[in-house]
């Protein structure tokens, strides 16, 4: 039989969908925003419909939820990772293969992956100058963590904004993570090529930079 189990590190994260909404209490005498004055009847909704008023005034009592307001990404409105997308159009395309799908902006580099996650370029975010020997050079990205004060967020297989980027080196048997400085982008770079002559389609193994 099969069984929900939580492991000693994790909790429970969603509340009951089906539990009231409780409206915290305005003051004790004070009659809260939009409530009929006394002796007047009261306004009457159709079932199962709250009044406006009531519902516009309980999202306004309602605390921004813990989770949110420690999200620094969501607090800048950063998305979790921006697509770019370009687009070529042509007879014979040149099969470059796809050596800088993603990229992790920290405030002191970009790192350039490919689309296994390998590090293949390391730049200066000031400026774009290569780091030729940037010791992340060849490494693969696992993901993000952050920490904070009674737990670490972990995700994968990209970061967030906010949180550090760690990669893996293999020295031997050994496999290192490391770690970069504060990531303030995640980008996703999308290329749309559509060949019209097709004699001149390249494979995929050219593609992915497998040949």
């Amino acid at each position: 039989m099969a069984s929900n189990r939580i492991g000693r590190k994790t909790a429970p994260g969603f509340a009951d969908p089906h539990a009231p909404v409780v409206v915290p209490s305005v003051g004790a005498g004070a009659a809260p925003a939009g409530a009929p004055a006394a002796g007047s009847a009261p306004a009457v909704a159709p079932a199962g419909v709250a009044p406006q008023q009531d519902v516009a005034a309980a999202r306004r009592s309602m605390p921004e939820p813990a989770a949110r307001a420690s999200d620094p990404s969501r607090s800048r409105q950063t998305p979790l990772v921006e697509v770019e997308v370009s687009y070529e159009r042509g007879s014979a395309p040149r099969a470059e293969p796809m050596r800088q799908v993603f990229e992790i902006w920290t405030h002191n580099h970009v790192y350039a992956l490919d689309s296994r996650l390998h590090c293949r370029e390391v730049r200066a975010t000031a400026g774009s100058k290569p780091v030729p020997d940037h010791p992340f050079l060849g490494s693969r990205l696992v993901g993000g963590q952050l920490q904070e004060a009674q737990s670490v967020e972990m995700s994968y297989p990209l970061p967030r904004p906010g949180a550090f980027a760690v990669f893996e080196a293999r020295k031997g048997n050994r496999r290192l993570f490391s770690r970069t400085s504060a990531v303030v982008r995640v980008v996703l770079r999308l290329k749309i090529v559509t060949v019209t002559d097709p004699t001149a389609i390249p494979t995929w193994e050219q593609v992915s930079g497998d040949v």
